[in-house]
């Protein structure tokens, strides 16, 4: 059975010459009870009211549909579907000023549609309304729609020109409101200054091409999008922008989510506060203004991470971070210093990626970098602060290693990637004029070039930077020198006494043999032995008439003084130039 209200019979169903209303009385006098669609069209005055109430039509199709009215109010009923085709709410000029003019209050529909209308005073669904789907297309709507302290499982602004769209909960007039949707849906929507999802239980939410202005406005101080999901709630599944423009802020607050996806948009200022994300991708997207991924006081975690193909035009903070599976930074570009990586954890099996991009102008900051891959990561202009690295100490040698160079790396082309790695990294650390980790960078870079000459078979190049490495450690310990000095003295004053050499007039020169009485004799002997080698580590020649010297007719002595004299030299040497490195650091 259907049932149709037009312009040739509405009038005869006018209450008080100003409400058209459907309730039981209505339902009765009609005999409508079964109605299976109730029609209401060509109806258009701007001093009519159109009012459902305490209906239940479980089974009715409720269509209105080239109208126009200065109220539609739907409250206590329960209708199957409820669809509105072009239909105007407008404020009459001479009437006070009322923010809304389309009530749902306390009804169970299963379809609310809106085709398009012109709704110049808003839309608000409230007071523990239930519907299965809720969908606005090709509609204006001059204010605000809210959704308050209700239940939907689907809603949908498509194609349609709205100011605000407010999806809210509030203690009034009861305490404890709740508004739960499963699905949000804002799509091809202009016009807009403000969305706000306040204490919403959602699913998901998606956000696909709106267009979103900055306004500097004092009226427009809530010119933003505000997604707040309640304390405590469960998992979000998804929540997703695309190809937007949103010059404003963006906030997005939540504790727990499946995925979190922004791409090909243009956004201003973001602040993201959360607990945990299972999926976060940032992909081809440009930030005009600050990011922001949470508080840095706080810990978080995300399990996969794919930021590709973004430029971030002011500063990215991104701390105190658990990445645990994935961490990819792909095509990159920060235009602001400093942009910080800052204390944030990489577990020992995530795999981490930053391949083409330009990292100019970001700080890496308390990274712990022990379980890090450098193979396609491009750290010319990459600054590092109070970060963690591999340590290794082996025979007096301290150095820091990635996990690139390991015993499988045994390549040549390989050595001289991790070789490229060490020399970048050593450049790094100098820029910031750390020059402890400066040095242990370059001891590495010079294993691997030892690494790669043996490889190549340059066996003189190859011992040569052995010998570097044992008496200063490729000049980074001054203190090897000196030892190697000592130990340098101390057995050429042993060789000096079996050699020979004069004590003024007196020769002393010793054989092998043992003769007890003979001990004290050989201790002062010794003594003036290694005076003797002292004067050899000198870098210049003494007179023969110092205190020790040595005669033309003792050879061997002379050659042993040379040979001293040469490698108490090249330790000189060594010892200089890792003592003015010292200096520095």
């Amino acid at each position: 059975m259907e049932f149709t209200i037009n312009k040739d019979n509405y009038k005869q169903f006018v209450r008080k010459d100003k409400f058209l209303v459907i309730d039981d009385e209505f339902l009765k006098n009609n005999s409508l009870q079964n109605c299976s669609k109730l029609i209401v069209k060509d109806v258009k005055d701007n001093q009519l009211l159109l009012y459902v109430s305490k209906v239940n039509l479980p089974k009715t199709r409720l269509e209105v549909n080239d109208c126009k009215f200065t109220v539609i109010s739907i409250e206590d009923s329960t209708i199957d579907e409820v669809i509105f085709n072009t239909v105007e709410v407008n404020e009459p000029i001479e009437e006070n000023f009322s923010l809304f003019k389309v009530f749902v209050d306390n009804s169970k529909l299963k379809y609310l549609w809106f085709y398009y209308c012109k709704l110049y005073n808003g839309i608000i669904v409230r007071k523990n309304t239930e519907i299965e789907s809720l969908s606005i297309n090709d509609t204006l709507i001059d204010r605000s729609f809210t959704f308050l302290n209700s239940k939907c499982k689907t809603i949908t602004v498509e194609s349609s020109n709205v100011c605000e769209i407010s999806i809210d909960r509030n203690d009034y007039p009861k305490e404890n409101g709740k508004t739960e949707v499963d699905t949000i849906n804002i799509f091809r929507t202009e016009g807009l200054k403000n969305i706000k999802i306040w204490e919403a239980l959602f699913k998901k939410i998606h956000i696909h091409k709106i267009i979103l202005n900055k306004t500097n406005k004092l009226n427009d101080h809530n010119n933003e999008i505000y997604i707040r999901i309640p304390d405590g709630n469960k998992e979000v599944e998804e929540i997703k922008i695309t190809e937007s423009s949103i010059n404003s802020k963006t906030v997005i607050v939540f504790d727990n989510a499946e995925h979190l996806k922004i791409f090909d948009s243009n956004l201003g200022e973001v602040f993201l506060n959360y607990w945990h994300i299972g999926n976060l991708l940032l992909s081809n997207c440009k930030f005009g203004n600050s990011i922001y991924f949470g508080r840095s006081n706080q810990i978080k975690t995300i399990n996969k991470l794919l930021i590709e193909n973004c430029s971030f035009d002011n500063i990215f903070n991104m701390s105190s971070i658990w990445l645990k599976e994935e961490a990819f930074f792909r095509g990159l570009v920060f235009n602001k210093y400093p942009s910080f990586f800052y204390h944030n954890a990489i577990d020992e099996n995530c795999k981490t990626d930053f391949q083409y991009s330009n990292l100019q102008n970001l700080v890496f900051q308390d990274i712990d970098f022990r379980y890090f891959s450098f193979k396609e990561f491009d750290i010319t202009n990459v600054e590092f602060r109070d970060c963690s690295w591999i340590s290794e100490r082996k025979f007096f040698v301290d150095r820091n290693i990635v996990i690139d160079d390991n015993e499988n790396v045994n390549e040549i082309e390989d050595l001289l990637k991790v070789k490229d790695i060490y020399s970048k990294l050593k450049i790094s650390a100098e820029k910031s004029s750390d020059f402890i980790n400066r040095g242990k960078f370059y001891i590495s870079e010079q294993e691997v070039k030892r690494k790669i000459h043996r490889k190549k078979g340059d066996l003189i190049e190859f011992w040569l930077m052995g010998f570097h490495k044992t008496i200063s450690s490729y000049g980074e310990n001054f203190k090897k020198p000196l030892f190697f000095a000592l130990c340098s003295t101390v057995c050429f004053a042993f060789a000096f006494l079996f050699t020979g050499f004069y004590v003024g007039d007196a020769l002393v020169k010793y054989e092998f043999a043992f003769q007890p009485s003979n001990i004290l004799k050989t201790l002062n002997d010794l003594q003036y032995s290694i005076i003797y080698s002292f004067k050899n580590i000198l870098p210049f020649q003494v007179s023969s008439n110092f205190y020790l010297h040595t005669d033309i007719s003792l050879s061997t002595t002379q050659t042993l003084e040379l040979t001293q004299r040469i490698i108490n030299l090249v330790l000189a040497t060594s010892f200089t130039a890792a003592f003015i490195k010292y200096l520095r650091k």
